[in-house]
C-alpha cells in the first residue's frame, strides 16, 4: 500500500487490482482505508457491508480546483454484480446440473488532470484482469486518461463482455432443455434443475437491469460536465467518449432484453413440462378407466349368468329339502302298487317359511339402515369441509 501511495503523484494511467471480498482478501484495516481515502479519494462508506453486498451503485464527485488554471479533480465509484453459471451432465437424463458464482466488480476512478488518472479495480476475475492488461498494451493511453470519463468508457467494454458471456451461458442451458424436453411417452423431468435455472435467470435479469441504471447515472454525470475540461484535452474527446458509452449502453440494453426473453422461454418450458406430465397422467387415467370398463363388462356377464341360474338353483335347493319326499316306501297306500311313484309333502313345511321370511326381512332392513348411515356420514363430511372453506374465506 505504501508503494502505491508513493506513486500516486506520478503522471499517466495507473490501474490497481485489489481483492476485498473473494478468496484471500487484502486486509482492510482502518489505516488502509484512511490511506485509500487520502490518496485515491475512496470514501469511508465504500467499505460498509451494505455497499459491499449491493447489486450495483454509482457515485461521482468533483473537487474544486485549488488554482484558476487547474481543472477540477473528479472521483467516481461504481459497482456491478454479475451471476455466472456453469453446467455439467447429470447421471439421470440429458438434463444439466448448474453451478453458479457471483462476481462483485467494484471500481474507483480518480482523475487529477489530463495527464494523470488512477483506476482501482476490486475483485475482478483473473481472466478480466488479463484482458485489461492486454487492452492497455494495445491502445494509446492518452485517450483513456485525457478526460474524466475516458476510464469509464475503457472499463465498460470489459464489463459488458462479462454480462454478455454470463447471459449467453444461461441461454445455452435453456436451449439445451428445449432440445431435450420430455415427451408424453417419457414425461420424466428434472424439476429441481428447471426451478434452479429460473432462479438464476431472475437474478441475472435483476443485475442486468441494475447495470443499466448505473450506466444511465454515468451518462447523466458525463453530460453534466463542461464540454471543455481542460485546455490540454482535445475538443472532440467528450463527444467521442459519450458516443462510445452510449454504444455500450445500447449493448447492455440488448443483453437485458435477451435475458428477459430467455427467462420467458424458460417459464414457457417449465409450463410445457407440467402440461406434458398432466397429459401423461390423463392418459394413465384413461387406461385405468378402460380397464375398469372391461372389468365392469366381465362383472355384468357374471351377474347375468347368476340371474339365469339362480331361479333353478333355488328351486332345486327347495325341493331337495327333507320337507319333500318322492316315492317314500313307508307311505304307500293300499290302492297303489309298489311300482307307481308317490309325491309327499311334510305337514311341517310351514317351519321353513316361518324361519326364512323373518331372516330375509331383517337382512334387507339392516342393509337399508347401513346405506342410510353411509349417506349421512358423507353429507356430514361435506358440510364440515364447507364450513372450513367459509372460515378460510372470512380470514
Amino acid at each position: 500500500m505504501s508503494d502505491l501511495c508513493s506513486q500516486q503523484d506520478s503522471s499517466g494511467l495507473k490501474v490497481i487490482f485489489m481483492n476485498i471480498t473473494t478468496s484471500n482478501p487484502a486486509p482492510m484495516t482502518a489505516d488502509v482505508q484512511k490511506a485509500m481515502h487520502t490518496n485515491f479519494h475512496i470514501p469511508a462508506w465504500f467499505w460498509t457491508e451494505k455497499n459491499r453486498v449491493s447489486n450495483g451503485f454509482y457515485f461521482a464527485d468533483s473537487t474544486p480546483p485549488l488554482m484558476p488554471n487547474i481543472p477540477p479533480q473528479h472521483t467516481s465509484i461504481f459497482r456491478f454484480l454479475i451471476k455466472t453459471t456453469w453446467t455439467g451432465p447429470t447421471a439421470k437424463r440429458p438434463g444439466l446440473q448448474m453451478g453458479y458464482n457471483w462476481q462483485h466488480l467494484s471500481f474507483a476512478a480518480h482523475w487529477s488532470s489530463p495527464t494523470q488518472a488512477t483506476l482501482v479495480c476490486f475483485d475482478l476475475p483473473l481472466d478480466t484482469e488479463h484482458a485489461i492488461h492486454m487492452s492497455l498494451e494495445s491502445q494509446p493511453l492518452e485517450a483513456v486518461y485525457s478526460h474524466p470519463y475516458g476510464i469509464h468508457a475503457f472499463i465498460l467494454d470489459h464489463v459488458t463482455t462479462l454480462y454478455d458471456t454470463a447471459i449467453w451461458k444461461l441461454r445455452d442451458t435453456v436451449r439445451h432443455n428445449e432440445l431435450h424436453r420430455p415427451t408424453v411417452a417419457q414425461p420424466s423431468a428434472n424439476y429441481t434443475s428447471l426451478h434452479d435455472m429460473a432462479r438464476h435467470m431472475a437474478h441475472s435479469t435483476e443485475v442486468c437491469g441494475v447495470a443499466l441504471g448505473v450506466m444511465d447515472s454515468m451518462l447523466s454525470d458525463l453530460q453534466s460536465l463542461p464540454t471543455t475540461i481542460s485546455s490540454s484535452t482535445p475538443a472532440n474527446t467528450a463527444s467521442s467518449i459519450l458516443a462510445d458509452m452510449l454504444r455500450q449502453r445500447s449493448l447492455l440494453y440488448g443483453f437485458h432484453l435477451r435475458c428477459q426473453a430467455t427467462e420467458a422461454r424458460l417459464k414457457n418450458e417449465i409450463a410445457l413440462v407440467f402440461h406434458i406430465a398432466a397429459q401423461h397422467e390423463s392418459m394413465l387415467a384413461q387406461q385405468i378407466a378402460q380397464a375398469a370398463k372391461e372389468d365392469s363388462r366381465a362383472m355384468k356377464t357374471i351377474s347375468v349368468l347368476g340371474l339365469v341360474f339362480l331361479p333353478g338353483t333355488f328351486v332345486s335347493s327347495l325341493f331337495s329339502m327333507s320337507f319333500f319326499n318322492f316315492n317314500p316306501s313307508d307311505s304307500l297306500s293300499s290302492s297303489q302298487s309298489a311300482d307307481e311313484p308317490t309325491w309327499c309333502i311334510s305337514d311341517r313345511f310351514w317351519i321353513y317359511w316361518v324361519v326364512t321370511l323373518p331372516i330375509t326381512a331383517i337382512t334387507i332392513a339392516w342393509w337399508f339402515y347401513w346405506q342410510r348411515r353411509l349417506v349421512q356420514k358423507s353429507h356430514a363430511g361435506e358440510g364440515g369441509n364447507a364450513s372450513e372453506i367459509g372460515a378460510a374465506e372470512k380470514v
